[in-house]
C-alpha cells in the first residue's frame, strides 16, 4: 500500500486470515467476520451444547462452548 495510509492501516500488524497481508489484524478483519457469521448463519459454527447435537449429521459442525 502506498501512503498516505488509511486512518486504520497499522504496518506492525498481520491479518492471519489474509495470510501475511499487513495493515490489520484478524481481530479487524471484516471479511474474517463475514465468513464466520456465514457460518453461524448456514449453522457451521454452532454455540450450543454438544450433548444436544445429533450423531446422525452429515457433517460435524465446529462447537463454541463456554468453560
Amino acid at each position: 500500500m502506498q501512503p498516505p495510509f488509511p486512518k486504520w492501516y497499522d504496518a506492525n500488524t498481520q491479518c492471519e486470515y489474509h495470510v501475511r497481508i499487513t495493515g490489520h489484524s484478524i481481530e479487524n478483519c471484516t471479511a474474517f467476520k463475514k465468513l464466520i457469521e456465514r457460518f453461524i448463519k448456514i449453522r457451521i459454527v454452532r454455540f450450543d451444547d454438544p450433548q444436544d447435537l445429533m450423531w446422525q449429521e452429515i457433517y460435524y459442525p465446529v462447537i463454541l462452548t463456554k468453560e
